[in-house]
């Protein structure tokens, strides 16, 4: 990877996976155009921030392009975070290309309740499937009994009490997850605006305390959180739900200049999660700006002894 002016020897992983949220209010275009960013501070103030998580697939590729993928896109402002995730394994940043911040807030937002609405109906889709094929059964069953007994036996192996007690199970198994369709129907969890969270930051510094080296940024999330999807007893009373959880986004390196990527500059910091490089990157008009880490007077800043 190129382009930041220092790398930690000893970096930490991303504790907690970044979750999917959304998140309401008006976007629009707001670059960095000042001499200096430090991220915390300008997410406290009233300017609307976005901000891109990315990462390539690819563990071995450390280079920034067009065709690295989006995993997360984030807003700040008054001191909160909100994040979209797109749909999938993300976007490239040439999905984004010539496209306004609204927009891109605005196909994530649908991206959003798409995911949720499609993983509620997987839930409802494994059930039905599983009615249609025990259904299926049972007719077969049913019709096997209708064929002449002596034939029945030639080409099947089957007497007629066999048959019987495969269709009164098969039976069984319909009236079963009937019960169960309609069990998930009446527990499923309703979508919910994610909401924008209160951000904070955990730095460390070098031998002076002065310095800051490394900086971790926190935040609460709300996401939805799959179980077991087997159709059993269990499952029936153990549905899928909202929970809240802490998430983190460790940054051990700021860039020197930005980096183009079509007619855009990208700034920001890097890290590393799951053994793989990643990009934390806002959009900049300015081609000197320069990317601190934040200063441990900063408000919601707490230093860590790591």
């Amino acid at each position: 990877m190129k382009r930041y002016i220092k790398r930690l020897i000893n970096v930490a992983l991303l504790g907690t996976a970044i979750l999917s949220l959304a998140a309401c209010g008006k976007s629009g275009a707001n670059q960095v155009n000042s001499k200096e960013i430090t991220f915390l501070k300008d997410a406290q103030s009233s300017n609307q921030r976005i901000w891109y998580f990315a990462s390539n697939d690819d563990s071995q590729n450390r280079e920034l392009s067009k065709n690295t993928k989006i995993r997360t896109i984030f807003v700040t402002k008054d001191g909160k975070i909100t994040a979209y995730s797109p749909k999938g394994t993300g976007m490239s940043f040439k999905e984004i290309n010539k496209k306004s911040d609204s927009q891109i807030i605005a196909t994530l937002k649908k991206a959003d309740r798409a995911s949720f609405d499609e993983f509620v109906s997987g839930d409802h889709s494994l059930v039905a499937s599983q009615i249609k094929e025990a259904r299926k059964n049972f007719k077969d069953a049913k019709e096997l009994l209708a064929t002449d007994t002596e034939r029945r036996k030639h080409d099947i192996g089957l007497d007629k009490s066999v048959v019987e007690e495969d269709m009164d199970s098969d039976a069984e198994t319909v009236s079963y997850l009937q019960s169960v369709a309609k069990n998930l129907k009446s527990k499923e969890p309703k979508y919910k605006v994610p909401f924008a969270s209160d951000l904070r930051a955990e730095v460390t510094t070098d031998s002076s305390g002065n310095k800051v080296g490394s900086e971790r940024l926190v935040y609460s999330a709300r996401s939805y959180q799959p179980v077991d999807t087997l159709v059993t007893d269990e499952y029936k009373t153990n549905y899928p739900e909202y929970k809240m959880a802490t998430s983190n986004i460790p940054l051990q390196g700021t860039y020197y200049a930005p980096d183009h990527i079509f007619d855009d500059l990208y700034t920001g910091y890097t890290g590393v999660a799951d053994d793989k490089d990643f990009y934390f990157l806002t959009k900049t008009t300015n081609k000197n700006v320069k990317v601190q880490f934040d200063k441990t007077k900063t408000k919601n800043v707490k230093v860590m002894n790591y």
